[in-house]
């Protein structure tokens, strides 16, 4: 059977799915009813199952940006009711965000979610291209001598730029952790005499990928470099309890490394994966710890007591508290933005990216200032406390339930965006840089559109500037050398 039947039977089989997830939900869509959590925890599972086997069926590549995007959707959306549903060992309340506001609420934010993912799972399926239309990297081809290190010179310079604001920036967020807590990181002062560093820090990332790329044809350093920044990031993450973002700082680099090794699933591989949910459960939970003479007695308990999976699921899925914000307060308190959020995203997340006054874009760029406003009432207003964001949320706050069958266009973007990254395979400088925007489209995922606007055109501006004055030296430095040669 050829792709094009593949994928029409793949894609009528998936709205079936809808319509079953439908079916098994039409009791709560009608009348709230307990048991509520099983049921969308079934339709879960459904989806769960769907999804691996139609990627198996169409021939895609699982480590891949499209594959990617949906993992992070369901995670942060989806997998506290998975656990939820099915575990009825456990009594839960108002703590856990899907309950924060009420049953009603919670399967609301719950419903959505899940339509908008399985609609974006569906336009995958539809606009994807297989391994066999995106042929695998083959080392033997395009990536001379010359651009590697071309490439390899960008990276090293970046890194020099960045590598220590990165150093001064993690160790004040550490310190703010150690002395106030969790949240205090995020009120630290983390400028260098009024200089602010996020214009170094934004290019630490890229400046590894080009790295990375460069050495695509030599997998010991590559796996050096890769292994020397995941304990770097890692040990971060455990001292500050910022797993979020560092799942998706990873993930660019894990992608890398299958797009260019190509490496065969193996049990140890299991493993590890295992290992590290324990760690990252452990992580959440040094959250709440203070870094004293207890720490190390508290972090054991913590070890005993945790259960990784279930613990990370229901710890990530608390994401699904931004759609119910949306549901909650729109129509009901303000309209749909019909889009123009991503209109005003675009030029708040430009202008603030460069400093410039744009105060009066933030309420349409922004969800949690939107929601903040007084025309939303004092209990709206009050849900915003630690507010993170939430593609799915943005979603809805544009285009309400309407926006659903209109998830074909955001599946569209993500697949233009994974064409682009694999079309530029063999350009060694580019290829890193737009795997660089893989981790801003992580980020969207549980963040606002301008997560994918200033920081990547940044990105990409300074290293086209780097390229080009690169480039331009190369004659004058083989001229140069030439000249020692024949003296």
């Amino acid at each position: 059977m050829n792709v094009s039947k593949n994928k029409f039977v793949v894609v009528t089989i998936g709205i079936m799915m809808i319509f079953l997830n439908y079916y098994i939900l039409a009791v709560d869509i009608v009348q709230l009813s307990p048991g509520w959590e099983y049921r969308a925890g079934i339709t879960t599972v459904i989806l769960i199952v769907y999804s691996l086997i139609s990627w198996r069926i169409l021939g895609l590549k699982y480590a891949s940006p499209t594959f990617f995007v949906l993992f992070s959707l369901y995670m942060f959306h989806l997998s506290s009711i998975t656990v939820i549903g099915f575990d009825t060992s456990t009594e839960y309340d108002y703590m856990q965000m899907l309950y924060r506001y009420g049953d009603e609420w919670g399967f609301q934010g719950t419903l959505y979610s899940e339509l908008f993912i399985e609609v974006y799972l569906l336009g995958v399926l539809m606009f994807s291209k297989s391994n066999t239309e995106l042929a695998d990297y083959d080392e033997t081809k395009g990536t001379d001598g010359n651009s590697l290190e071309i490439c390899r010179s960008i990276g090293l310079c970046m890194l020099a730029i960045s590598i220590l604001p990165q150093l001064y920036h993690d160790v004040i967020q550490i310190g703010a952790k150690i002395a106030g807590g969790y949240q205090a990181m995020f009120e630290s002062d983390t400028t260098f005499y009024g200089i602010p560093l996020g214009w170094f820090t934004k290019l630490f990332l890229p400046a590894i990928l080009l790295v990375l790329s460069s050495y695509r044809n030599n997998k010991r350093r590559f796996t050096i470099v890769m292994g020397i920044t995941a304990a770097y990031f890692l040990i971060f993450m455990f001292f500050t309890g910022r797993k979020g973002n560092t799942i998706q700082t990873l993930v660019p680099l894990l992608f890398m490394y299958c797009y260019f090794f190509k490496p065969k699933l193996k049990i140890w591989y299991i493993a590890v994966a295992y290992l590290g949910i324990y760690f990252v459960t452990i992580v959440t939970h040094t959250r709440e710890l203070a870094v004293d003479a207890n720490f190390w007695n508290s972090l054991q308990e913590v070890i005993r007591e945790s259960e990784p999976i279930k613990d990370l699921c229901l710890e990530m899925g608390g994401t699904v508290k931004a759609p119910i914000q949306a549901l909650m307060s729109i129509p009901a308190t303000g309209n749909y933005q019909w889009g123009l959020t991503y209109i005003a995203s675009f030029f708040y997340s430009i202008f603030s990216g460069l400093k410039i006054p744009c105060s009066g874009l933030e309420k349409y760029a922004l969800f949690n200032i939107y929601l903040s406003q007084p025309e939303r009432g004092t209990f709206i207003n009050s849900t915003v406390f630690a507010m993170g964001g939430s593609a799915i949320a943005e979603w809805y706050w544009n285009f309400g339930w309407y926006g659903i069958p209109l998830t074909l266009v955001f599946a569209l973007f993500i697949c233009k965006i994974e064409q682009k990254i694999y079309c530029s395979a063999y350009k060694p400088v580019w290829f890193g840089t737009w795997v660089s925007f893989l981790y801003y489209l992580m980020r969207y995922t549980r963040g606002y559109f301008t997560e994918i606007v200033w920081q990547p055109i940044y990105v990409f501006l300074f290293v086209a500037l780097i390229q080009v004055v690169l480039i331009k030296r190369a004659p004058e430095r083989e001229k140069l050398l030439e000249d020692r040669y024949n003296e």
